[in-house]
């Protein structure tokens, strides 16, 4: 059966993955009233497992990475760490964990303990969530969940499978200790720099936390800060305003949950990452759209946490701090919400030409431009390979000198305060530069052959020249077909193919024809040739039928015959017919007749096919209907519009399609198949009619 849907981890070859849905499968086949197994499942998401494949190295000090997730204190969460490395130009994650991971503790801290040889490395830290992991409700008015359960200020819940949190450090050196904390900022941080030119670079990745503390008012360097657990104030004695206006602001987002459009945190965090990647930033304010958190909405949770903190009144060691960040957050709600002219005021984004795509040589300039429309202030960014091209923010993109490494899909983010358009993709075609070629020249002209009539004839020709070189052998003025070598070979030449011939050679820089060469052919005396008047026939037979062949020839003197099989003469079979009295499957293939008279000779063919009574076979597929989204979301049944099914008889070859309506068929049936191994895929359609990647292949041997 086909396996629930499954969440997509995040793909680690160095950018987040953005599927639909992903699929694992299984099949039964029915088969003549007998069963037939298939190859085990396996999902295409990368290797969360706790097991890494690196070991340690006496031989280096012990260095530590340290730090604490909070958006309410995690304990229990799953700590694993990924080394950065170049690929292909960009800084991207290693998929494979860089140590074992380890768990945080009642506080949320952890420690990644290694010996290995590092120096000046990058580290992704990423916290999961098992059944044992639990998050302090750190908004004071309590935390809901999906099922509208309300857990108190400062207690814990449980979290989602597919909850996840990333921080990264950089310059790490062996030996140290080294601190990466985990927080919902930070995790914008990380999936903002990814979509950067050049990917997780050192300067990228500051670049990233920067601007996420510009974009949400907080003080520089705040992300880099101890992060702070509100729901234990008053059992922390130093919290600077930089923390505590950073842990207020990170609540926030907890915060979030309590509105409709959220189902638990993390939704929230998904939705903040993907606006992330796909533009870079948060929408100032909502206007009343449909759910998309703005910073008016985190800037609103987060002034309302610090009024309830101070009307909690059991905070007055930190009270002026609160009193601080409260009003700051309200200004900054109130500067969100007043920035923006109402949305019945504003057009959106609307593109109205599309970048076209661009074909050029290389070193030469390339350029794209798109028209767009809409209210307000457009921003543009354009992408390549949907990676966000530094610098690149006007209407046109213009490319100099360009490059075969600059070849790809380009497309263009046209943004204003109501929302943001992506255009088409367009693409770029960068031909190699010309090479100067040698011209052709002849060095060995073709020599005048004499033959005798039937006998074999062969012109040459030697040239030099650069690049490729074609040929056209010609017979006077008439070009020979299929004579496009540098060697031109007659068969059993006749005397109406007696004359002249030359050869016309090629390349890129130029044309040049050989001199004539001429052929002669002595006649042979006249005497009648072997002709075939009536040729042996093509057979089908089933196995153990009688079969016969037979030729009729006429020609001078005593014809001789020789029968073979598949070009291996028969032994005996050396008459004008051949009988087989039971055919068998070995005895399939074309049979052959020779009859010559010692000056001449004809052949005939047939082709004798012999089969066996055909069994037709019929594989069942079965599976289970999907509920769940490759990004984690619910997929509703009413949400599914079908299945697509694509099959073969060569892994990696499915060219056959079996389409399935409607959500709740879950099973089909590929019927009059010839015995032998089959392979399977998978794929869900939506009601939108997108689809799905297709799952794993599995094989199914009919028998």
């Amino acid at each position: 059966m086909f396996n629930d849907l499954t969440r997509i981890h995040p793909d680690f070859s160095g950018k987040l993955g953005k599927g639909l849905f992903a699929l694992t499968l299984t099949s039964v086949l029915t088969a003549c009233g007998g069963g037939g197994g298939a190859d085990s499942a396996v999902t295409g998401a990368p290797t969360t497992e706790n097991t890494s494949q690196y070991v340690d190295d006496p031989s280096q000090p012990e260095t530590a990475i340290t730090g604490r997730a909070v958006k309410g204190t995690i304990s229990n969460g799953i700590v694993r760490a990924y080394e950065v490395v170049r690929q292909n130009g960009d800084w991207v994650f290693d998929p494979k964990p860089y140590r074992n991971a380890v768990k945080t503790d009642a506080s949320g801290n952890y420690s990644l303990r290694f010996r290995g040889k590092v120096q000046n490395a990058t580290f992704m830290v990423e916290i999961s969530a098992d059944a044992n992991t639990r998050m302090i409700c750190d908004v004071v008015e309590g935390c809901l969940d999906a099922d509208g359960n309300m857990t108190p200020f400062g207690q814990s819940f449980p979290l989602a499978n597919n909850f996840q949190l990333l921080g990264i450090i950089s310059g790490v050196d062996a030996g140290e200790t080294i601190t990466a904390h985990m927080t919902p900022l930070t995790h914008m941080a990380v999936n903002y720099a990814m979509t950067l030119n050049g990917g997780l670079s050192t300067s990228n990745i500051n670049s990233a936390k920067r601007h996420v503390e510009s974009m949400m008012e907080l003080d520089a360097n705040a992300l880099d800060l101890a992060p702070v657990d509100i729901a234990q104030l008053n059992n922390q004695s130093s919290v600077s305003k930089a923390q505590l206006e950073t842990a207020i602001v990170s609540s926030a987002f907890l915060g979030l949950v309590n509105t409709p459009q959220w189902n638990d945190i993390a939704d929230v965090l998904a939705h903040v990452s993907n606006k992330m990647i796909e533009s870079g930033a948060l929408r100032t304010a909502s206007q009343g759209l449909d759910a998309e958190i703005s910073l008016q909405d985190v800037f609103y949770e987060a002034s309302n946490i610090a009024a309830d903190l101070m009307a909690a009144g059991n905070l007055t060691a930190h009270s002026n701090l609160i009193n601080q960040v409260q009003s700051e957050t309200t200004l900054s709600y109130e500067k969100a919400l007043s920035s923006v002219t109402p949305p019945e005021s504003i057009a959106p984004v609307t593109i109205l030409s599309q970048p076209q795509s661009v074909t050029v040589t290389e070193g030469a300039a390339a350029q794209f431009a798109v028209v767009a429309n809409g209210g307000g202030t457009l921003s543009y960014q354009w992408r390549r390979n949907g990676i966000a091209l530094s610098g690149q923010t006007a209407a046109s993109l213009s490319l100099r000198n360009v490059s075969a490494a600059q070849a790809g899909a380009y497309d263009v983010i046209v943004s204003n305060s109501v929302g943001s358009v992506t255009s088409l993709t367009a693409l770029l075609t960068v031909n190699p530069a010309p090479v100067e070629v040698q011209p052709v020249s002849i060095s060995s002209q073709p020599s005048n052959v004499i033959v005798d009539e039937g006998a074999n004839a062969q012109f040459s020709v030697g040239v030099m020249g650069g690049g490729p070189i074609s040929y056209q052998w010609f017979f006077g003025q008439t070009a020979l077909s299929g004579a496009t070598t540098n060697t031109l070979s007659l068969s059993a030449v006749q005397l109406s193919q007696a004359g002249s011939y030359r050869v016309r050679v090629s390349n890129s820089a130029n044309t040049v024809f050989s001199n004539f060469a001429s052929l002669t052919i002595n006649a042979k005396p006249v005497l009648v040739p072997v002709s075939i008047s009536s040729a042996p026939q093509s057979r089908s037979v089933n196995v153990g039928e009688a079969v016969q062949f037979s030729v009729l020839a006429s020609g001078s003197g005593t014809l001789s015959y020789q029968w073979s099989h598949n070009g291996a003469p028969i032994n005996g079979a050396n008459a004008s017919t051949l009988a087989l009295a039971s055919a068998q499957l070995a005895q399939a293939g074309t049979y052959t007749v020779r009859v010559s008279n010692g000056t001449s000779e004809a052949s005939a063919s047939a082709v004798l096919s012999v089969a066996q009574p055909v069994s037709l076979k019929t594989i069942e597929l079965n599976w289970s209907q999907p509920d769940q989204r490759e990004d984690g979301s619910y997929l509703a049944s009413t949400e599914i519009s079908g299945y697509v099914i694509k099959w073969g008889t060569a892994s990696g070859a499915l060219g056959q399609q079996l389409n399935v309506n409607g959500p709740s068929t879950l099973n089909a049936e590929v019927p009059n198949l010839t015995q032998g191994s089959y392979y399977f895929a998978i794929a869900t359609v939506d009601s939108r009619g997108i689809q799905g990647a297709f799952s794993d292949e599995i094989r199914v041997d009919a028998m």
